[in-house]
């Protein structure tokens, strides 16, 4: 029972450590396209 609550958080947080990149880096595009240097930092 241990194991499968570490799993399912150690994903979940995965998870929203690649959201968190992919956010990251569509903001930068959009900041790029629109001609401002925007760094977005979580």
């Amino acid at each position: 029972m241990n194991v499968l609550v570490r799993l399912f958080i150690g994903m979940s947080s995965l998870q929203t450590f690649f959201f968190r990149i992919a956010l990251n880096h569509s903001y930068q595009i959009l900041g790029w396209q629109y001609g401002g240097q925007q760094l977005v930092l979580f």
